[in-house]
């Protein structure tokens, strides 16, 4: 009896322990983020729905919180709340949302880093990004010089050969 009562005293005590939180939270309360994930200078756009939060808080991995005092406004049910992310915020983001004396909802998001494989995009089938004009001009750029530095060094071998 021994040997099935500590598991069976851990399995209880882990699901209340799980189940706290989920019964603790208002099932009308809710928010949602678009996009989930995208690259640094996104914004990100925020809906919630069934509660009006004064509070935001922000936090990048384990670090701590970055707190904005927000008003979504009287705009109604649902409201939306953007952040604009910026280069140097990639990393996985918490956005908790606190309305006073009531709900606090946390939603999850990703700031990722910019691709910088250029070579990938130019093998894949549908490139994802396209390359500049200038890259283009300065590849024609140097094949003509190049073209023009073996013409004269070709003319002078020849011009050499006849004298």
């Amino acid at each position: 009896m021994r040997f099935l009562g500590a598991p069976i005293v851990a399995l209880f005590a882990a699901l209340l322990l799980t189940t706290g939180p989920v019964m603790a939270a208002d099932p009308g309360c809710s928010v949602t983020v678009d996009p989930a994930a995208a690259v640094g200078g996104t914004v990100f756009s925020f809906t919630g729905t069934g509660f009006r939060p004064t509070q935001l808080l922000l936090q990048k991995g384990d670090g701590g919180p970055i707190v904005n005092d927000i008003d979504p406004g009287a705009a109604g049910d649902p409201w939306t709340q953007t952040v604009q992310s910026r280069a140097g915020d990639e990393g996985d983001w918490t956005a908790t949302f606190v309305e006073q004396d009531g709900c606090a909802i946390a939603v999850h998001f990703e700031v990722t880093l910019t691709s910088t494989d250029m070579i990938s995009d130019l093998l894949s089938d549908q490139p994802n990004t396209s390359l500049p004009a200038l890259f283009y001009l300065m590849v024609v750029g140097f094949g003509l010089a190049g073209g023009a530095f073996l013409s004269r060094r070709l003319s002078a071998a020849r011009s050499g050969l006849r004298h």
